[in-house]
């Protein structure tokens, strides 16, 4: 390995993928829906609660273990209650949905529901706390359990919480993941809570009491808890403030997502069918006689085949104000294929209609007293608000904010908030060639020979109807400069490894791509790293200047210190004779995993040896002594992003010493076969990088480019491939 980890081919011309709605057919109303983020640097985010209390605070369930709150001005601190020590993060486990007491403005009372690990299984808990007269904390000693369970697996565990307008607790259980049909079957077992929705009342006894009108209270062998059956993993499901009816987000195994219906006031336990139906079709799982379960089918099929890839999060009709268009429409997404759904009620059935790409994985939904949906972005950190109306535009950043007279024309980014497909970005009052990406970015066409002698500009964003009329914009002074200053491309701050334009991670090794970015091209070749190589500096908008490994007039390597603050925002600027670039914003996160790979693009064969041999577990040929890793042999795969190892050491300084193991281990995925390292942490003697060692397991697949990928809290790296046999 090269420790500069420079690339040779040309800069790449890469945007900020964050959040982007493509554009999709007009007839579509979903077009029109804006995500506005509300609520920022979350780890990831994936259930909430609206207080009464408060009419903006909101409490939001971080899957590692905290539970967080949202005050509508920041989020504090301290977290709400902090289970983090007794769960493990982040598959499906974890610290999952929160549901408050339809008397919480004067009880107090917050109901949590996670999986613990145990010796040989793990248990499903839901607790109550009660919080502070404040709302900002739990009580010292209010902790009280309110059910356990046994989950076979740490997969299939479904977690939400919800009151019912009847001011009962009802509960989602998947079917416990356990292998083949027999553990399915756990769904259809009534003596199991596996695969149910759940119905208790925890005002009716201690810790609960079974409500009267339970269908299975009084079944011999039944628990009297079930509310409804046959459901594999039934993650999210909410009710219609209007009537009262349960949507139910199943997610399948290999045909088909479903939709299923509890309309209101149903007196019979509805059961959907799995693991004998998936869909509305007999499962793959050899089950027979499926006509005469009397199962119930579901309300919207989306399959797999469709989508590629599937994990189905139900949302909620609409019922607020924002969206007129959409009142009514059931919204779900699919956390994996990043789309999202708003369906319609027609004389045949329910329509799911055409989705919209959001490019976010959307792990639940919420929806406040008004009706209004907000939607939960779980990598991205971040809550937005579906909207159709939008509010004025606003500006925060332009970038590159120095412009060459008399330069050849170059693509802007314009970062603000409110954005839509109809803004255009103005410079003196003259449009601009303008590219929506998302909300919060749109991309504009600048050329300098237009701009006459003039040392200033002025820049601005319009938006005709709906955006509050033809709004007032805000306006940004932009700086021209004569000769050469220094330039980053939009989107040009990259994992060195992956080459994407992704957030940035203490000890991670980054790339700036631009023009005029150095002096001369000067590669580092002493240790501790210098903050200076051809002429140029990176800096921190605090004024810290960061340790370089290469610069070039269109590329600096660098690496990120330690003490870099995570979930948020932060500014970087290039200093190279006596000027500098705008000042790039970029966000910050715990872990951002990418795998280096051999050509140095970010996809293809990745840069993973042989233990105790030296070879590149690549197709013979490849290199010099390159053969495909066999099953049960360890490979050493080089990476980057993998956050905070201990003990820490000066970033800028190679890996001497003790190993300096990564404080969150990842999990390889070698095809879908899961591996867990035998070491995850810096590779020794060099700077920015990491080795993850880990053993291919017997039932990885074999081939040529078997899909790798390394991931951390959920967060996957961008795939590669590696050769097995």
């Amino acid at each position: 390995m090269n420790p500069s980890l420079v690339r040779a081919a040309a800069p790449l011309l890469l945007f900020f993928v964050f959040c982007a709605v493509p554009l999709v057919a007009q007839e579509n109303p979903l077009e029109d829906v804006l995500f506005d983020p509300v609520v920022t640097g979350l780890d990831l985010p994936v259930s909430l609660a609206f207080s009464p209390v408060g009419p903006e605070w909101i409490y939001i369930v971080e899957q590692p273990g905290r539970v967080r709150l949202f005050d509508g001005v920041r989020v504090q601190s301290e977290p709400v209650v902090d289970v983090s020590r007794r769960v493990s993060c982040c598959g499906e486990d974890g610290l999952l949905g929160i549901a408050l007491h339809p008397a919480f403005a004067s009880n107090h009372w917050m109901y949590v529901y996670y999986v613990e690990p145990g010796d040989d299984s793990y248990f499903s808990v839901i607790k109550r706390y009660e919080l502070s007269p404040d709302g900002r904390s739990a009580l010292p000693g209010s902790e009280k359990e309110i059910l356990r369970f046994v989950q076979p697996t740490f997969g299939h565990n479904a977690g939400q919480l919800r009151f019912g307008p009847d001011g009962l607790l009802y509960i989602s259980v998947g079917d416990g993941g356990a292998e083949g049909r027999a553990g399915a079957l756990a769904a259809q077992r009534l003596d199991t809570l596996l695969g149910k929705i759940l119905r208790i009342d925890v005002d009716g006894g201690d810790p609960y009491g079974i409500p009267p009108a339970n269908p299975l209270l009084g079944v011999e062998g039944a628990r009297p808890e079930i509310f409804a059956l046959g459901l594999r993993n039934p993650w999210r499901f909410s009710f219609d403030k209007e009537t009262g009816d349960i949507w139910i987000g199943d997610v399948g195994s290999g045909r088909a997502e479903e939709i299923d219906r509890i309309p209101a006031r149903t007196e019979q336990a509805l059961n959907f069918g799995w693991p004998d139906y998936e869909g509305d079709d007999c499962s793959l799982l050899e089950s027979d006689g499926c006509e005469d379960q009397g199962y119930q089918m579901p309300t919207v099929e989306i399959l797999r085949s469709d989508v590629l890839c599937s994990a189905i999060v139900a949302g909620f009709r609409y019922r607020g104000a924002d969206m007129p268009g959409l009142t009514g429409r059931f919204f779900f997404a699919d956390w994996c294929s990043e789309r999202l759904w708003a369906a319609t009620e027609t004389d045949e059935g329910w329509d799911p209609g055409v989705p919209v790409e959001t490019g976010l994985h959307i792990a639940s939904f919420g929806q406040d007293a008004a009706g209004e949906i907000y939607a939960l972005g779980r990598t991205s950190g971040t809550i937005f608000r579906l909207r159709t109306v939008w509010p004025r535009p606003g500006l925060s950043v332009v970038s590159p904010a120095t412009v060459t007279l008399g330069g050849e024309p170059f693509e802007m980014t314009v970062l603000g908030s409110a954005f839509h497909r109809a803004s255009t970005v103005f410079l003196d009052d003259q449009p601009l060639e303008t590219v929506f990406l998302d909300s919060r970015r749109l991309r504009a066409v600048v050329d300098p020979k237009t701009l006459g002698e003039a040392r200033t500009a002025l820049l601005s964003v319009r938006s005709p109807e709906p955006a509050d009329g033809d709004s007032d914009p805000l306006e940004l002074a932009l700086e021209v400069r004569e000769g050469a200053a220094p330039h980053a491309v939009a989107g040009g701050v990259v994992n060195a490894a992956s080459f994407q334009a992704s957030p940035l991670v203490p000890g991670q090794v980054v790339s700036i791509f631009g023009e005029a970015l150095a002096s001369t091209s000067e590669a580092a070749t002493a240790l501790p790293l210098p903050t200076s190589l051809g002429g140029a500096t990176v800096r921190l908008s605090s004024g810290e200047a960061l340790p370089l490994l290469f610069a070039s007039p269109g590329q600096i390597n660098f690496v990120t210190p330690w003490g870099l603050l995570t979930d948020t925002s932060f500014g970087l600027e290039v200093e190279s004779g006596g000027a500098r670039t705008s000042q790039l914003v970029v966000q910050s996160a715990l872990v951002n995993p990418a795998v280096f790979t051999m050509n140095q693009s970010g996809t293809g064969q990745a840069a993973a040896l042989i233990s105790g041999t030296g070879a590149l577990a690549a197709p013979v040929g490849t290199t010099a002594d390159s053969r495909p890793v066999h099953p049960g042999e360890y490979v050493e795969i080089y990476t980057t992003g993998l956050g905070a190892v201990l003990p820490e050491t000066p970033v800028d300084d190679a890996a001497y010493g003790a190993l300096q193991e990564a404080v969150e281990i990842p999990a390889v995925f070698f095809g879908t076969v899961e591996a867990v390292p035998v070491f995850a942490g810096r590779a020794p003697g060099f700077v920015g990088l990491y080795q993850v060692n880990v053993q291919v397991p017997e039932q990885a697949p074999r081939g040529k480019a078997v899909r790798l990928v390394v991931a951390v809290r959920g967060v996957p790296s961008r795939q590669v491939s590696i050769a097995i046999e």
